[in-house]
């Protein structure tokens, strides 16, 4: 089965983005862990701001995909990106005295891009397709981590913060070119959102309640790679290392990625969801039971292959709700907006968690709360499971 034309220009975007998180994302937080000292208090402050801002973020940008053209509205987050990276390259080594400023303009940039792109996706690809899509587009994003981590490692260890941010702005630029090649997204119909009828249908229909809770749930496994870059510095002690592993561990992801894009189809979710879920479980419980710089590399070899594939498919459930019936057409971006609300909700949730052991515990018992994590994980990949069989059954 092979991608319509049109979608490749979608796996580019997100393959570009995927180099411009790395940078403000992992790297970021392990300059910030440099300068001061392995504290998870400034890390988790940074990350509290930026999902504040992208939950509000993305609640304004669905007002707009609503009322106005969605590429437009998608372009913006180029300004917004730019105006970040121009901040970073000002700031230097005084970030750290700003990180609610950096961590909101972050969120705002991040929400820009992610709604409006989400949006598109949900338009432009079929749902026949977007388990393919997502695999497909996991592979790209992925096999940008090979070299690119290690380039910014070497970066940031022996050059300077300012260095990579102007290659950062160079992306900025390649990704405003490509706006101009997204083609067949539906001009909008400049109604308001109607919150009202969304939530009332919400309360009619449990597959959207239950796919809400379990996108909340997976919220709470987005810092899965911030406590990883965390931890790859607190026991390897460098970025350097934080970019070798990065690397290593991309190349495990997209042969795991292509594996499971050439190969898995829909009949095959169940078992593919159990295998994972075991990988997953036993790499947690090894590295939490006897944490070494071995069985941290067992964790992060899960994390790269399992926890991977249980995202595509929850992913990729999670689109096959919005474009059924289930999700009427007029309540698209509420919902798309709604299950923006309920990721924010998980990230926070073990935000708090990570304050909580960032001022009472500290980074040696950090290995705990991946427990949680990976138990919210697996919650959200059943929950999914069950409706795309509801699914199914209605189609």
């Amino acid at each position: 089965m092979r991608l319509p034309r049109g979608s490749w220009v979608l796996i580019v975007f997100s393959i570009l983005n995927q180099l411009t998180g790395m940078f403000v994302g992992a790297f970021l937080v392990a300059y910030i862990m440099r300068l001061v000292t392995n504290d998870i208090t400034a890390v988790s402050t940074f990350k509290l701001m930026e999902y504040f801002a992208l939950m509000i973020g993305s609640f304004v940008a669905s007002y707009f995909c609503k009322r106005y053209n969605k590429v437009f509205v998608f372009g913006i987050h180029l300004v917004a990106y730019a105006i970040l990276m121009m901040a970073l390259v000002v700031l230097g080594d005084t970030v750290i005295d700003q990180l609610f400023m950096v961590g909101i303009m972050y969120g705002i940039a991040e929400s820009l891009y992610h709604f409006p792109y989400n949006m598109i996706v949900a338009e432009k690809i079929a749902p026949s397709k977007m388990a393919k899509f997502n695999s497909i587009k996991g592979v790209w994003q992925n096999a940008s981590k090979v070299i690119i981590p290690t380039l910014l490692g070497i970066f940031i260890t022996f050059g300077t913060f300012v260095e990579v941010a102007q290659v950062m702005v160079i992306i900025i630029c390649m990704e405003f070119g490509l706006l101009f090649m997204i083609r067949g997204v539906h001009k909008t119909d400049k109604e308001p959102l109607e919150l009202r009828g969304f939530m009332h249908r919400v309360s009619r229909c449990p597959i959207i309640r239950n796919m809400l809770f379990a996108e909340c749930l997976r919220g709470m496994t987005n810092l899965i790679d911030t406590i990883v870059t965390v931890y790859t510095i607190y026991i390897f002690h460098t970025d350097l290392n934080l970019g070798i592993c990065t690397t290593i561990f991309a190349i495990c992801t997209v042969f795991i990625s292509w594996l499971y894009s050439r190969y898995t189809q829909r009949r095959h979710f169940r078992f593919v969801m159990h295998m994972c879920v075991l990988a997953m479980v036993a790499g947690i419980c090894v590295f939490v039971a006897a944490p070494s710089q071995i069985t941290f590399l067992i964790y992060c070899f899960m994390v790269a292959t399992a926890m991977n594939i249980l995202c595509y498919i929850c992913e990729t459930i999670m689109f096959n709700v919005v474009q059924s019936p289930v999700v009427a057409a007029k309540y698209k971006s509420e919902y798309m907006a709604s299950r923006e609300m309920a990721l924010g909700l998980g990230r926070w949730l073990v935000l708090l968690m990570l304050l909580y052991i960032g001022v009472f515990g500290g980074i040696e018992i950090l290995r705990w709360s991946l427990l949680v994590m990976g138990g919210a994980l697996v919650l959200a990949t059943r929950i999914s499971f069950n409706i795309s069989s509801k699914l199914a059954k209605m189609s």
